[in-house]
């Protein structure tokens, strides 16, 4: 039921929404639902749904893709709609943006040789093969200038900045000194997850 909801939900593009943000997300918000994931006879382990429910999600996140695709087909050229499938699946969602607008976290993607793992999903792989699937390093980027309201996730209070500086050593973060376009200097750290991954879907 709840994924019939979600669907119904989010077939229809929210186009004043759309219009005034430039970009639209159909995340799979149901999932992050407390009282759902305690509930739900479909659970998997962890975080991440079990895989017959995996499954039905998809099938559920290419209707709403296609759905949103024959809204905008007389703009394709300047529109960029793509799923997005993470390895922690709850992440995963239906993003459609202008295309001169970088998506949500896609300017700390790095390119990786993963491929999509259709055997995981035999059932839908026609449906899959519809796309054309790019695999990225889902990096966690933090910025020292930040450090003084960071939290990790899971984490309820602010890190101080010394418990930054010693949880990205921890880490074992890749620390870069960097210069924004207008002159302000500051640290980055990148922490890279090899298991992280997300799989960029884009119809074909």
């Amino acid at each position: 039921m709840e994924i019939k909801n979600w669907t119904y939900r989010h077939e229809k593009l929210e186009s004043e929404l759309f219009d005034s943000n430039g970009a639209i997300y159909a995340n799979l918000d149901f999932l992050l639902c407390e009282s759902y994931n305690c509930t739900n006879k479909y659970h998997g382990s962890g975080r991440n749904p079990s895989h017959k429910f995996q499954v039905a999600i998809l099938e559920s996140m290419i209707k709403v893709h296609d759905s949103w695709k024959t809204q905008i087909v007389e703009m394709e050229d300047i529109y960029d709609l793509k799923l997005w499938v993470f390895s922690e699946f709850i992440k995963s969602s239906v993003a459609l943006s202008n295309k001169d607008i970088t998506l949500e976290n896609e300017s700390n993607l790095v390119a990786c040789n993963e491929d999509f793992p259709f055997d995981r999903y035999p059932t839908i792989r026609n449906d899959l093969n519809t796309f054309s699937w790019k695999g990225y390093y889902n990096d966690s980027i933090f910025f020292e200038s930040d450090f003084n309201k960071a939290q990790f996730a899971g984490q309820r209070r602010v890190f101080s900045r010394e418990e930054m500086l010693t949880e990205m050593i921890k880490l074992g973060a890749i620390k870069e000194h960097v210069i924004f376009e207008n002159g302000q200097k500051d640290v980055r750290y990148t922490i890279r997850d090899d298991n992280n991954i997300i799989w960029i879907g884009t119809k074909l």
